[in-house]
């Protein structure tokens, strides 16, 4: 329950809350009339936000205490689901957002869910990603939420620690790091044929609030990379 708490507090980091929620929304597009699928939803902060004008959408996590907390005051169009992504029969859905979630998979399992992705997304389908993806082996953004050491250099498979804070240490979360070169064999193979990285906007909230000055930095040297691959 704690561990839950702690990182239920995440969603308030500047950089989670006032540039990967826009930047994420951004990317979908309108998505009016449009079936949606947020993989590793957690507690819902990406679902609830993209449920407000999708037809439909569904919220998968493993974690059975997080999707109980998502159920929570979540609109009529919602479904979540307690479920592992590489075991989930995935229905038919116009857009697949994972958030982070497939850094948590290594070059094998990537290669199986990007397959899975495909064949559950509709023609002219596309998957909206964020995968953390420090500039160095020791990136320290505490300011924007968090701090990221990769081991033992930056590598296809290396250990990435995420250091997690919102102005003092929340927890520290485990994945790997993939390069983008991979990533896109791998999204090739799967049979993916648009594939482009974008860089993260931040909303004009978070420019209010913490000023311009404050975002710079984080725009120059940003430590996750956005991703769209489309189904034609």
């Amino acid at each position: 329950m704690q561990k839950f708490n702690k990182y239920y507090r995440t969603h308030d980091k500047p950089d989670k809350k006032y540039s990967m929620l826009p930047t994420v929304i951004k990317l979908c597009g309108s998505i009016k009339n449009k079936t949606l699928i947020d993989i590793g939803c957690g507690d819902g902060f990406f679902t609830k936000n993209l449920a407000r004008d999708s037809k439909k959408i569904y919220g998968i996590d493993i974690a059975k205490e997080a999707i109980e907390s998502a159920k929570r005051n979540s609109l009529p169009n919602t479904n979540y689901i307690i479920a592992n992504m590489n075991n989930f029969d995935y229905p038919k859905s116009d857009i697949i957002v994972a958030p982070f979630v497939l850094n948590y998979e290594k070059y094998n399992g990537l290669s199986r869910l990007f397959k899975k992705f495909y064949n559950s997304l509709n023609q002219s389908g596309k998957i909206v990603c964020i995968f953390d993806m420090p500039n160095s082996t020791y990136q320290d953004s505490r300011e924007y939420g968090s701090i990221k050491e990769v081991t033992p250099k930056l590598k296809e498979g290396a250990v990435i620690l995420i250091h997690l804070y919102n102005k003092k240490y929340l927890m520290t979360l485990s994945s790997f790091f993939h390069t983008k070169e991979n990533i896109e064999k791998l999204l090739k193979e799967a049979g993916f044929n648009s594939i482009k990285w974008f860089k993260p906007i931040v909303s004009s909230e978070g420019i209010k609030l913490y000023g311009k000055e404050f975002w710079k930095n984080y725009i120059k040297n940003c430590d996750v990379s956005y991703l769209v691959a489309k189904k034609y």
